[in-house]
């Protein structure tokens, strides 16, 4: 037996349709919370709001490079400050925002 979480086929738009929210992406599955991080612990060996972080991390960088502004990034990836977006980047790639796509 196949759960309906096997036939989602775009996680990637889901996870932008639920502004990287594991809480919002399991409503959008009409699927619990719970339900939800069994599916991604078996499938993807990870949480979902792991997942989705790691698709944000790399939807800023590739916004970033693109040259959009970090307040662009701010409201893109849903983050309500760009000062909260700014110090999440900084944590995860150890470096500010504005300097990472002047840099790489």
């Amino acid at each position: 037996m196949t759960s309906r979480l096997d036939r989602n086929k775009d996680w990637l738009e889901l996870a932008k349709e639920s502004r990287y929210s594991a809480k919002q992406l399991a409503a959008l599955c009409r699927v619990s919370l719970r339900q939800l991080e069994r599916y991604y612990n078996n499938s993807f060996g990870r949480a979902p709001q792991q997942w989705l972080n790691e698709v944000r991390l790399r939807e800023a960088k590739k916004l970033l490079l693109k040259g959009g502004s970090v307040k662009e990034a701010t409201s893109r990836l849903g983050f309500k400050q760009a000062s909260h977006f700014s110090r999440w980047f900084k944590q995860h790639t150890g470096r500010p925002p504005s300097e990472y796509g002047a840099r790489c």
